[in-house]
C-alpha cells in the first residue's frame, strides 16, 4: 500500500503456547491504520491467524496455519495521478488463507517437504490463489538453507473485467 508521507498506527498481539517439545500453538491480532498524504484516501485493517506446529513422530513436521484479514480502504486514483476531482475508490478487501507443510528430515542438512496453500480473496481485484509446491532444503547452517523444488500456483479472478487474466 502507499505509505510515502502518510501516518500509520500499528498494534499487533502474540502469543504462543508450547505444551510440549512436539507441540506448539500460536496466534496474533493485528490491527492497522493509515491515513495517506493529502487527499489520497486511507485504510483500517485488521487480521486474526492461528497456527499450529507440531511433530508426530521423530522426523515429520507438520505445520497448519490459518488467517483471516479484513481491509477497509479507500483511494482516490485522481490525486495519485494527478487527475482532477475526488473521486474515492472502494478498494476493500476480506483475505482467508490457509496453509499445510510437511517435512520429513533426512538428516541435520537435508529435508523434504511439501506445501499447500490457499488463498481466497473477496472485494477490490478479489480472487482466490493457490500453490502446490514440493523439494528438498538444504541447510548452510542454522540461519541460511538452499530450497530446492518445484511449484505450481494457480489464480482465479472474481471480478469479470480481470478474467481474462485467469
Amino acid at each position: 500500500s502507499y505509505q510515502y508521507n502518510s501516518s500509520s498506527r500499528s498494534t499487533l498481539f502474540m502469543m504462543g503456547l508450547q505444551p510440549s517439545d512436539k507441540l506448539r500453538f500460536d496466534t496474533s491480532i493485528g490491527i492497522q491504520k493509515i491515513d495517506y498524504s493529502g487527499t489520497i484516501g486511507g485504510s483500517t485493517g485488521n487480521s486474526f491467524s492461528l497456527g499450529m506446529t507440531t511433530r508426530p513422530l521423530r522426523r515429520l513436521n507438520l505445520a497448519i496455519d490459518w488467517m483471516v484479514r479484513h481491509n477497509a480502504s479507500n483511494i482516490n486514483f485522481n490525486a495519485i495521478t494527478g487527475g482532477t476531482g475526488s473521486t474515492n475508490t472502494d478498494t476493500s478487501i476480506d483475505l482467508t488463507s490457509l496453509r499445510t507443510r510437511i517435512d520429513y528430515n533426512l538428516s541435520t542438512r537435508w529435508t523434504l517437504f511439501t506445501e499447500l496453500q490457499n488463498s481466497d480473496t473477496k472485494g477490490y481485484l478479489g480472487g482466490n490463489e493457490s500453490r502446490f509446491r514440493f523439494g528438498a532444503d538444504y541447510a548452510l547452517n542454522q540461519v541460511f538453507k538452499f530450497s530446492f523444488g518445484w511449484q505450481s500456483n494457480s489464480r482465479t479472478n472474481s471480478d469479470p473485467a480481470n478474467a481474462l487474466y485467469n
